[in-house]
């Protein structure tokens, strides 16, 4: 053999629709989160003030992973400036992603 390629599959977290569900986005038909728009909007969701970046939308390289995380924190600091989400069909508000996030830390230990 001149050269072998080991790889691992990828497949959603257990758990990620249910995540999904409590948070307002929706997941493609494999189970990953979907974005608004993926060529205008790769980060953004229905729900403003949530994003989303890198593997939690399927198997993607470092510098892809790299370039949407700085994309979502710039979307977070617009979204922490003006107290909601922008540019989505429909707002959530700041409050409501902290209950919302308190929530499932709750759940996650039962």
């Amino acid at each position: 053999m001149d050269m072998v390629l080991l790889a691992v599959g990828l497949v959603p977290a257990h758990g990620s629709e249910l995540t999904g569900a409590l948070l307002g986005v929706g997941c493609d038909v494999d189970g990953w989160f979907s974005e608004l728009d993926y060529n205008g909007d790769p980060t953004d969701t229905e729900r403003g003030g949530v994003f989303v970046a890198g593997a939690c939308q399927g198997p993607k390289d470092i510098p892809d992973t790299v370039a949407q995380a700085s994309a979502a924190a710039a979307g977070v600091l617009k979204s922490i400036a003006s107290g909601r989400g922008y540019g989505s069909l429909s707002s959530l508000a700041l409050s409501d992603v902290e209950a919302r996030a308190r929530a499932l830390a709750a759940g996650k230990g039962t």
